[in-house]
């Protein structure tokens, strides 16, 4: 597996302590990463710009996004989930966020981006949707993508594990490549444990 770091510099005038957690290559040993590259907002303070520069669409590859709140990495995103629609690439982008209330949030922004209504899923209302496989866009959160069942069940349900084992039988049927956008991880860390490793 190979890791792109890009580092964006944050500048605050605060009067309060603010810690800028750096990631590093030597944070992932044991894998094979590049070099750091740090990148510079725009004259707005947003990096959609500078980051599109780096960003290569034909690497597999894992990119890490090391930016402050309000820099836009939501924003580049949507953006980027959007150019995999318009390449028309056998892609199924999953958006995969550590809170049901994003999931909305990036469903109206897909939106916004004149996405069709029918190439997005939300996890969350599976019983809505007739062909669960047709969609390039699925919406999820990091504890059902996982298979997170939560502290009042003992596992996950049904129409959850359905949806996930179709839809890889669907991509591996039909040379489908998988990218996905994991959002706020930081905020998902507790699923990262051995009980979750086989998912």
């Amino acid at each position: 597996m190979e890791i792109k770091l890009k580092q964006i510099p944050v500048q605050l005038d605060l009067e309060i302590p603010f810690e800028f957690k750096e990631i590093n290559p030597s944070d992932f040993q044991s894998y094979e990463v590049e070099e750091k590259i740090i990148i510079e907002p725009d004259e707005n303070g947003f990096i959609y710009s500078s980051l599109n520069e780096e960003f290569d669409f034909e690497i597999n590859n894992t990119l890490v996004i090391n930016a402050a709140v309000g820099q836009g990495k939501s924003f580049a995103v949507n953006k980027f989930a959007k150019e995999y629609y318009v390449a028309q690439g056998n892609y199924k982008v999953f958006i995969v966020v550590p809170f049901i209330s994003l999931i909305e949030q990036y469903y109206n922004k897909l939106l916004e981006l004149e996405i069709p209504e029918n190439e997005i899923i939300d996890y969350q209302k599976l019983k809505e949707y007739e062909d669960k496989n047709s969609p390039t866009f699925h919406l999820i959160s990091i504890n059902s993508l996982l298979g997170n069942f939560g502290e009042n069940a003992i596992s996950q349900s049904e129409i959850k594990k359905e949806y996930l084992n179709g839809l890889v039988s669907h991509c591996k049927a039909n040379h489908f490549k998988a990218v996905f956008f994991i959002d706020e991880v930081h905020d998902s860390i507790k699923n990262f444990k051995e009980l979750f490793v086989l998912n």
